[in-house]
């Protein structure tokens, strides 16, 4: 079968546009209106899912500044799409939405937390990208000095991977409280509070 998926490759951030500016959205950008707007819009044109990028820093790479970044709203301004994932299911019925978690931003229990309690609010709709970010400013943002190599990132987010599925899956489907199954390292100090998502695992 063949599924329709829309990359929102700025995030819940401005989108830029290197013309005139059509009505308010460079001012309105940070409401949801435009990502309900567009994704009842993609949900009428048939669409599956909408994949909604995430970057935490302002670019400051080309020419060793981030005028040019800022000047042209390119990945930044931006804010965290977490939140406005509820929002755009609400207005929907059917399409699924996947946010973007990097592995140095999310420790393994907020994110498998937070992805359950979104995959409940949404009715199963929820998804999750799992990166490793990519550069030194990423990285510093989240209190490391530069960012890891590619091998070290890779054994980390697989290590990441096994932690937040083991606190996805434990609690039996049925349950109604904790039966803690498994536990990988590092081992958080019990469950998941969020009871299991209605497809397991978002």
């Amino acid at each position: 079968m063949f599924r329709l998926g829309w990359f929102l490759g700025n995030g819940f951030g401005m989108q830029p546009w290197y013309g005139e500016w059509a009505g308010r959205s460079m001012t309105e950008w940070t409401q949801p209106d435009l990502y309900v707007d567009l994704t009842t819009s993609l949900e009428r044109a048939g669409f599956d899912l909408l994949f909604i990028e995430d970057t935490s820093m302002v670019e400051d790479t080309y020419g060793g500044s981030a005028e040019t970044t800022l000047k042209y709203g390119l990945m930044a301004p931006k804010n965290d799409p977490v939140p406005l994932v509820p929002l755009l299911a609400a207005a929907t019925e059917h399409i699924g939405i996947a946010v973007t978690m990097s592995t140095i931003q999310y420790p393994p229990y907020l994110a498998a937390r937070s992805m359950v309690t979104l995959d409940h609010l949404t009715g199963g709709r929820a998804g999750v990208n799992v990166v490793t970010s990519v550069t030194h400013r990423v990285a510093q943002n989240f209190g490391f000095d530069k960012h890891l190599d590619h091998a070290e990132r890779y054994a980390m987010a697989e290590e990441w991977m096994d932690v937040v599925s083991a606190l996805w899956e434990s609690w039996d489907p049925d349950a109604r409280w904790a039966l803690v199954r498994r536990a990988r390292p590092p081992v958080p100090s019990g469950p998941s509070p969020a009871l299991r998502s209605p497809e397991a695992e978002p």
